[in-house]
């Protein structure tokens, strides 16, 4: 063949056709990455019961709250709640059903990330249990078709156990008195039996529309503490569903109160007025022996903590600066968020990105924060270097949702899809074609010096 002009860039088209296509494929890691998006769900499941000691023969309900903390939601939610043998099943809210024995199986359906739901089941102590400690399991569970359900990312809160203990027998106390009279002797006994022990409780809410009812999605308000007080001194916290009990009381004068200014992260929030028995926001409860008052609720209306920072830690491939379509999330990267709120509190907290390189900070006063990203390692040939700044600062307004904080990396050298067995096809190719232009160059030098 003569090296000419024409024959040269057939040679070079040639080689472009077998370079292009391996510098545009992705390889099978990106293909993988790509292919590991997964919708996630973190369904989770608590149960109390409603007074603990519970007499022999006396009847109890289990209060049981479910919440879906997302990202994604589940369509098919149930919870199946396996009795102590050492009960009887009395009765259950709607859309539970008792499947006979201990089992017991209550259809919650949809949930969206943040919903909540509760269910009541109610049982009776059996005859002749007593001095024991029984134990109720309930478990929650998504029953979509597993093809394409979602991946469950926090499995240790699908169950939650729940002891009560039963004790012997009352406790009597008798007392004989004898009178004498000339012709008569008289003898009174008196028996004295403690009386049954009751609780009290119920939820702590955000009243959306005012009205002193918690209706259908109406959250819970968690992390409020909650005083008993009268003849009780007693505090708790509500769970993630805003609920609360104090269990095991004895007849009495009680008071109950849920100051929101105490361990919540609220703003605005104002009681409403005609839900509660006064002004001060206080429940006073005349408690009889063995009642579970059990309506002690706390709406409140106004505005709840709800600003918000996110977003994704990502593998930026094509070194942008942005999370191109395909782009992979990096997980396990540590998210620090400090600042100072416009009450002047300082704020420190920190999350982990999940699967999909998310992450997100919510229930945020108004306040002004800077989101900092810690140390990121991506694998493969060359350094990783940070294709977006490594920290954000926000002044973030009432409620305002700012998920724009991103952080991407990449390598050093961009990547171009080559595997190790295409950079080597490549390296081989251009080599040749070094060797085709230097032999090309020596016999066009020759041709011309032996026509001189």
């Amino acid at each position: 063949m003569r090296w000419n002009r024409r024959n040269l860039a057939r040679l070079l088209a040639a080689v472009a056709m077998l370079v292009v296509p391996l510098a545009g494929a992705p390889t099978g890691m990106q293909q993988a990455e790509a292919a590991r998006v997964v919708p996630e769900i973190d369904l989770g499941v608590t149960k109390v019961d409603s007074q603990d000691p519970v007499q022999p023969e006396a009847t109890f309900s289990y209060f049981i709250d479910i919440v879906n903390n997302g990202p994604s939601g589940a369509l098919q939610v149930y919870i199946v709640d396996t009795l102590p043998p050492e009960v009887d099943f009395v009765s259950a809210d709607a859309g539970c059903t008792h499947q006979g024995g201990r089992k017991v199986e209550c259809f919650i359906g949809a949930m969206a990330p943040g919903d909540t739901a509760d269910r009541t089941i109610t049982v009776a102590v059996k005859p002749g249990v007593q001095n024991t400690t029984i134990l109720n399991t309930v478990r929650v569970e998504n029953r979509e078709d597993p093809a394409i359900a979602p991946v469950d990312n926090n499995p240790a809160n699908n169950k939650d156990d729940e002891p009560t203990t039963i004790p012997g027998p009352p406790t009597t106390t008798t007392t004989t008195t004898t009178t004498t009279t000339t012709t008569t002797t008289t003898t009174t006994t008196t028996t004295t039996i403690p009386d049954e022990l009751g609780s009290i409780g119920d939820f702590v809410w955000e009243d959306v529309d005012n009205d002193g009812f918690q209706d259908a999605g109406e959250p819970g308000i968690s992390g409020v503490t909650v005083v008993l007080g009268g003849d009780g001194n007693a505090v708790t916290t509500t769970n993630g569903s805003g609920f609360y009990l104090f269990a095991g009381l004895a007849a009495g004068d009680y008071t109950v109160s849920a100051p929101l200014s105490v361990g919540a992260l609220v703003i605005g929030l104002t009681v409403t007025p005609y839900a509660i028995t006064d002004s001060a926001a206080v429940y006073s409860v005349d408690l009889d022996a063995g009642e579970d008052f059990l309506t002690a609720d706390f709406p409140y209306f106004g505005v709840l903590a709800s600003a918000q920072i996110g977003d994704t830690v990502c593998h930026d491939v094509d070194a942008d600066g942005s999370q191109d379509t395909g782009e992979p999330g990096i997980a396990g990267v540590t998210v620090t968020l400090t600042g100072t709120t416009s009450g002047g509190t300082t704020v420190t907290v920190s999350q982990i990105t999940n699967a999909d390189g998310k992450y997100l900070f919510a229930g945020l006063d108004p306040g002004t924060y800077v989101v900092r990203v810690g140390t990121v390692t991506l694998s493969g040939t060359g350094q990783t270097i940070a294709t977006t700044p490594l920290e954000v600062s926000k002044a973030l307004a009432d409620a305002e949702v700012f998920l724009d904080a991103d952080f991407c990396f990449a390598l050093g050298i961009p990547e171009t899809g080559f595997t190790s067995g295409g950079v080597a096809v490549a390296g081989s190719l251009v080599l040749a074609l070094g060797v085709v232009l230097v032999t090309i160059g020596t016999t066009v030098s020759r041709r011309r010096r032996q026509t001189r």
